[in-house]
């Protein structure tokens, strides 16, 4: 299988940010001279006839690798899945929690196992890494987001605002109110005493919470993503505790009063603005305020969100909370990130009052971004690690696509 790479086929799929990631890396596999056929997952259940028209002519092209958001390419027929079966290897782009997916109700686990060359899987956080290779996946491989530099370098812009949160926070209420309801006492205490140190402290992940509640005996529940429980217990831990991480810290901002786009609570501490579009305003949003600030989700236990990625190649000036891979992306990674909310606020007030500092570290951060971490690097390191191929020059002609 280490034939060269000329045809991929990416698989479309629905969502908020998925979309916009598997068309980023569609139009970097173009941009590395390759041929691109767009696979529409959505029609799989909206338009059966027209998906399995769409799906003929993808065959009859012959791709030699398919790329599709998290499981959505694992399209069963009656002989198996149907890129397995016509001889063609799938990468699978794991940027959710793999464990909040289909695939873990072990259906698939025999699939990948008894065909493990067939299948690539992408995982942007190396926590989930560890564990996906620890059920015997053959190919799990670390690769982070990216940003999409042909959308996202914006002209220059003049500040507008001081601070500025981009993202849903939502009311976490409802979300509490189910899981109360549908969840044993045990879980629901677990969950609220995760969700209480995350908010303690900001930069720990939560599966390492867990496993010191779990030594110390305050809860019986092991973190095992593999058991149906300790799921249900991870999955409300991001879906309540990352809104309520979200407005505690926007709420607990005193060093200017933050502009939230896409706030979904009522309450007086922050500036509610609509949603924005994320294809052609966000560019010029980030651009024109002097501090855009990111707070990760809580499935996110090492790794980074696109907001990094987007902020920086927009330009913009960014305060995040701590990650480890921000190692990995910018080397000045601790004068942009916090711990606590204290720290947050010492840092917004000191950077309004330093934009000098604050400019040369939105630019090193802008360099840093286009240089190592664009979705035709991410491109490339999928077709070197599938085909064995390094990316060609991406000054290339592009080969016309279907």
């Amino acid at each position: 299988m280490m034939q060269r790479i000329e045809r991929v086929c990416v698989v479309r799929s629905a969502g908020d940010i998925a979309p916009l990631i598997i068309d980023g890396f569609a139009r970097a596999f173009r941009a590395l001279g390759l041929q691109v056929f767009v696979l529409d997952f959505d029609l799989f259940s909206t338009d059966p006839a027209r998906f399995q028209q769409h799906l003929v002519n993808l065959l009859l092209w012959e791709p030699e690798l398919a790329v599709a958001y998290g499981f959505n390419g694992l399209l069963p027929t009656s002989r198996g899945p149907v890129f397995r079966t016509q001889g063609i290897p799938l990468a699978l782009l794991h940027y959710d929690c793999p464990f909040f997916g289909l695939a873990f109700d072990d259906s698939w686990l025999p699939e990948f196992r008894a065909h493990p060359d067939w299948y690539y899987h992408f995982v942007w956080d190396r926590t989930f890494q560890q564990q996906l290779q620890a059920l015997g996946l053959a190919h799990v491989d670390h690769l982070m987001l990216a940003a999409d530099t042909s959308r996202l370098t914006p002209p220059a812009a003049t500040p507008e605002r001081d601070v500025a949160f981009v993202g849903r926070v939502h009311d976490p209420a409802p979300v509490q109110s189910e899981r109360l309801r549908l969840l044993a006492p045990e879980a629901n205490r677990l969950i609220e005493q995760l969700i209480e140190q995350k908010l303690a402290h900001l930069a720990r992940p939560v599966l390492d919470c867990w496993a010191d509640l779990w030594r110390s005996g305050a809860t019986g529940i092991a973190p095992d993503l593999l058991n149906p429980e300790a799921r249900s217990v991870y999955a409300a831990v991001h879906a309540e505790g990352s809104a309520r991480v979200r407005r505690a810290v926007l709420e607990g901002i005193t060093a200017a009063t933050p502009d939230v786009f896409g706030a979904g609570w009522a309450g007086t501490a922050v500036r509610q603005h609509p949603a924005v579009d994320y294809e052609h305003a966000l560019p010029l949003l980030y651009a024109g305020t002097r501090i855009n600030l990111n707070v990760t989700s809580l499935q996110l236990e090492q790794a980074v969100n696109n907001r990094i990625f987007d902020v920086g190649a927009a330009g913009g000036f960014l305060l995040t909370d701590y990650r480890d891979d921000l190692r990995l992306i910018f080397p000045h990674y601790r004068e942009i990130s916090f711990g606590s909310i204290p720290e947050l606020n010492e840092k917004i007030d000191y950077f309004l009052h330093h934009e000098s500092e604050r400019s040369e570290l939105a630019h090193a951060l802008q360099d840093a971004i286009q240089a190592r971490h664009t979705y035709v690097h991410r491109a490339c390191s999928i077709l070197e690690r599938v085909g064995g191929q390094r990316g060609t020059d991406t000054s290339t002609t592009t080969t016309s696509a279907v």
